[in-house]
């Protein structure tokens, strides 16, 4: 069982985003809070929830990439609905109406108004998938053929895709092995973006409130501002994150998820369980356990910040379950907390007042 005790060490320092306060042992720096609540599961399955994305149309469901299937969860009761593949998880490449058709690893998603868009991982291609008959077709590439041409989508091809990222109603950025490319809907073409840093295996990627393009990659996150890429935590070395540390000396595996809580504030999952805190502005990196989850590989994320609720999807393999947690989490509306302790107890977190404890 967790049970750190935090003190305010640190002098406090005004920041006009969300500040937080992070379980690390006897110190924490006094910025405020972003305080996580308990940690609930709100849907299980066989297989891992690689992809998460909040359903454009319907903001009470979660669009889900799960083994080898694409599907939907309710954020209000947790019902789980396949779309398209088998759930119960045979893989292969066939095209179908629902569970007639098959994919090898959903680990993307996005979406427009009609279709649902994946990336069929393991085939190496592109899939779409429409809203209403829920029928399915390849969208990019040539599936089962890989390589790494560009051109018109379904002469392009792919190295085993991961995710995709909406930058448009027409641009989409696709994660597709150690490129970086770009779906464009009005010219009907794939194309590979330049990159000045040494190739690392892609991810995921968010687009951060100033425009510029956060991408997860082996073994830590990158920044695409304009034409230039570079590192800003973490890098090639593989590692299994820190408890609290500098963004150079951070490192992450398979750091696939990847969510802006504010506009310098990341969180990326981690393989070996937990999340990874990472703040630009102060130019470190903190370690968040599940308590209720210690040996979940975390795996997808999606924030968000009208409900405040952080949702997680993964794996357990101690009891070889996929799942989708979520979690509350306070953040702007709790900036007085200069002068308070913070505290981790069971699977919440606390703040203390002079008047007394609180939940959250």
């Amino acid at each position: 069982m967790y049970n750190y005790r935090l003190v305010c060490s640190q002098p406090y320092m005004s920041r006009t985003d969300l500040l937080y306060i992070y379980p690390c042992i006897n110190v924490c720096f006094c910025r405020g809070a972003v305080i996580l609540g308990n940690t609930t599961l709100l849907a299980s399955h066989g297989f891992i929830f690689f992809a998460l994305q909040q359903d454009e149309l319907n903001p009470d469901l979660i669009v889900c990439g799960v083994g080898n299937s694409l599907a939907t969860v309710s954020k209000l009761t947790g019902e789980f609905i396949t779309i398209a593949g088998d759930v119960n998880g045979t893989y292969g490449y066939v095209e179908g109406v629902g569970s007639q058709a098959q994919f090898s690893a959903v680990t993307g998603v996005s979406q427009t108004r009609t279709h649902y868009i994946v990336s069929d991982h393991f085939n190496s291609c592109v899939r779409s998938v429409w809203r209403n008959s829920h029928e399915t077709s390849t969208f990019a590439g040539r599936c089962t053929s890989i390589g790494t041409n560009d051109g018109p989508l379904l002469a392009a091809r792919l190295t085993r895709p991961y995710g995709l990222t909406k930058y448009s109603d027409e641009i989409f950025y696709l994660c597709d092995d150690t490129s970086l490319r770009i779906l464009d809907l009005v010219t009907g073409s794939l194309q590979t973006l330049p990159h000045q840093t040494q190739p690392a295996k892609l991810y995921n990627s968010v687009i951060q409130p100033s425009g510029d393009l956060l991408i997860s990659a082996d073994h830590g996150v990158l920044q695409r501002m304009g034409n230039k890429t570079q590192w800003v935590a973490g890098g090639l070395e593989s590692g299994y994150g820190c408890e609290s540390c500098s963004l150079s000396a951070s490192s992450y595996t398979s750091p696939s998820g990847i969510s802006v809580l504010t506009p310098t504030v990341l969180m990326v999952t981690r393989q070996y369980g937990g999340l990874q805190l990472i703040d630009i502005f102060s130019n470190t990196s903190h370690f968040i356990p599940l308590p209720k989850y210690p040996t979940a590989h975390t795996a997808s994320l999606l924030v968000d910040h009208h409900t405040n609720t952080i949702y997680i999807g993964g794996f357990d393999p101690e009891y070889i379950r996929g799942g989708l947690a979520q979690v509350p989490f306070s953040g702007k509306k709790y900036q007085y907390l200069r002068h308070n302790f913070v505290f981790l107890s069971g699977d919440s977190l606390f703040y203390w007042k002079k008047k007394g404890c609180d939940w959250f």
